[in-house]
């Protein structure tokens, strides 16, 4: 699945196998928002996925960096990162919308937050 679509106050997180299949998704959930009269924060957006995860360990932890092998390389997923500063703003906000500016600073915080966990393991290898 390489594209995902995102409606905050519906089902979340959809992921699709393509770029038609995201943006239909997500126009029909703002469709389903405006034939039942809820124009209030409409939080949906779709996008590529361009990052992923992927983890050696069953539990994922802070290290100090000189407990860290060097041999375990950490790839970092782009859009669960985006997903989880998504959540902690809510949490910390108790609900909060969040607009399209700031959703975009959000996904260029993860990009480079992949960049450099990703670029620096692909270099070790």
């Amino acid at each position: 699945m390489k594209y995902f679509s995102y409606d905050h106050h519906g089902d979340g997180f959809e992921y699709h196998n393509t770029k038609e299949d995201a943006k239909n998704y997500a126009q029909h959930c703002l469709d389903f928002y405006l034939q039942n009269d809820n124009h209030d924060f409409i939080d949906i957006c779709w996008g590529e996925i361009t990052e992923s995860v992927h983890s050696n360990d069953e539990v994922l932890e802070l290290k100090a960096t000189n407990d860290m092998p060097n041999n375990k390389p950490v790839r970092v997923d782009q859009i669960s990162l985006v997903c989880s500063i998504i959540k902690e703003i809510n949490e910390q906000n108790n609900g909060c919308f969040v607009t399209h500016e700031q959703l975009n600073t959000i996904i260029k915080a993860a990009n480079m937050i992949c960049d450099e966990f990703n670029n620096k393991n692909s270099k070790k290898e």
